[in-house]
């Protein structure tokens, strides 16, 4: 786990634009881990707000 909170605060703290592709993968990943592989029926009806972007990508 702390490998991975680690790392995931480096790709926030990460300044190379260049790497947009990477970056929705590396989120991918991190929601996954976060979240499993679906979301429960709460979030996939009406308007849940099911991930914050901010908390997954860098700043842009």
């Amino acid at each position: 786990k702390l490998y991975y909170y680690d790392l995931r605060e480096r790709v926030l703290r990460s300044e190379c634009r260049q790497q947009e592709e990477v970056y929705f993968q590396l989120a991918g990943y991190a929601l996954q881990a976060d979240h499993s592989d679906h979301p429960s029926d709460d979030h996939s009806q009406g308007h849940a707000v099911y991930f914050q972007p901010k908390e997954y990508f860098p700043p842009w």
